[in-house]
């Protein structure tokens, strides 16, 4: 097996990329930046420079980002803001507007995140304090 570089790209608009994920089905790439920017890039074809979407929706640095297994969501958070997590719907690149919900007031500074990688059903998501909160995502999981 060879390690070469297939494409390269430059991140436009976006300053000092902090994380990046390839989705599973490798149809795109996303990237976090420290303003707080997200960009998605679609990887079919030639990668031009210029994202098919930019998710501007957290304000500090983005600290973790990952698709779900389906390929079908994108999930993002910052340490840096209290309850600054977010769920991009692919292929529509629109942002839920009612998530987290109800747990906004004791998420806290969201460390890291990932989804259940055998099934997709749970979003899992560690925060500042030690603490780590699960949300059952059950359009997104296995049966669905």
């Amino acid at each position: 097996m060879t390690r070469n570089c297939i494409a390269k790209v430059a991140d436009e608009g976006n300053f000092h990329t902090t994380t990046l994920d390839v989705c599973p089905d490798g149809s795109h790439l996303a990237t976090g930046s420290k303003m707080g920017m997200v960009n998605i890039f679609k990887l079919e074809g030639t990668l031009s420079g210029r994202p098919v979407k930019s998710v501007p929706n957290l304000t500090t640095s983005v600290t973790d980002l990952k698709f779900h297994p389906s390929s079908k969501l994108l999930a993002l958070c910052s340490k840096w803001k209290k309850n600054a997590v977010r769920l991009v719907h692919l292929p529509s690149y629109t942002t839920y507007q009612n998530f987290p919900g109800a747990a906004v007031g004791i998420l806290k500074y969201p460390m890291n995140l990932d989804f259940d990688r055998v099934t997709g059903r749970y979003l899992a998501m560690g925060n500042d304090e030690g603490k780590a909160h699960l949300w059952s995502l059950d359009s997104f999981g296995e049966s669905a």
